[in-house]
């Protein structure tokens, strides 16, 4: 069901069994992918997500803004990676996708525990309802600056093997922003519709105005089993590697007791799929 409230769709559940069906809107200024969302319009709210998103193209080009202030779901985008996939049959299977950030890196995980370190206090407040509340948000803002740093994105043709990992700058065809502060995330993502072969690279939907896609908004899923043979941190344990004063695993007896407790919404990937008509004018 969807309400209109404010320029604000809300958007309940999944529509029905039919899915999730939207509509894009033909910008009414130029849309500058910076990370704000000062030129967005209507959006649509996914209570469940905890995601403010927003659609449109023009005769060239498909828009899409994504903002949360949903801590676990900012976790997933910055700590899993973020992939945007497109169907231009209007489906759910990807035919093009863009994925950034491309998230942490093995190396790059002892932001986790080292972040936790700081936030323990504030998890041992049983009070606090869901998980979102208990993430520390200076942990965030170090996955932020970590995965920024990267400076890469990972465009997908067809199947998930068909992919080439490049730098932002290499890429002009598209554009895509990520910012957060004052507690929100924001990512703007601008492709063209048409699809463009450069050679090196395959970029764009292959769609045309007036027509229908299929977006996926999507996190990959964790293998919790090779994490825990890995110690890796971001699951029971809270992996304190070859530490020996950290052998029981986790910060002050938190462990493997609480760890996959604490971290089992994050663990949940995002899989969020629409169908979406342009706008033709």
């Amino acid at each position: 069901m969807l309400m209109k409230a404010c320029c604000l769709f809300f958007l309940i559940g999944l529509c029905g069994c039919g899915g999730i069906k939207l509509e894009s809107s033909w910008p009414q200024k130029k849309i500058k992918i910076d990370g704000r969302d000062g030129e967005w319009g209507d959006k649509y709210f996914f209570d469940k997500e905890g995601a403010i998103v927003g659609l449109a193209n023009d005769a060239e080009y498909m828009y899409l803004f994504l903002s949360t202030t949903d801590r676990a779901l900012q976790m997933k985008l910055l700590r899993q990676g973020f992939t945007v996939s497109f169907d231009s049959e209007g489906g759910k299977k990807s035919k093009f996708a863009v994925r950034y950030p491309l998230g942490l890196s093995q190396d790059d995980l002892w932001l986790l525990t080292e972040s936790l370190r700081e936030g323990q206090q504030e998890w041992r407040g049983g009070g606090i309802q869901g998980i979102g509340t208990k993430i520390n948000p200076k942990m965030l803002q170090s996955m932020y600056t970590t995965v920024m740093a990267a400076g890469e994105l990972e465009i997908i043709v067809g199947a998930e093997h068909n992919k080439r990992l490049l730098p932002l700058a290499s890429v002009p065809e598209l554009e895509v922003a990520l910012s957060f502060g004052e507690n929100k995330l924001v990512y703007e993502l601008k492709v063209p519709l048409a699809r463009i072969d450069k050679g090196e690279y395959q970029v764009g939907i292959g769609v045309e105005v007036g027509g229908n896609v299929g977006i996926g908004l999507l996190t990959p899923e964790l293998d919790t089993r090779s994490l825990r043979r890995e110690r890796d941190p971001r699951v029971g344990g809270l992996g304190m590697g070859n530490n020996p004063s950290r052998r029981g695993g986790g910060y002050g007896g938190y462990g493997r007791r609480q760890g996959v407790g604490v971290f089992r919404d994050v663990m949940q990937p995002l899989q969020l799929w629409a169908k979406v008509d342009l706008a033709d004018r």
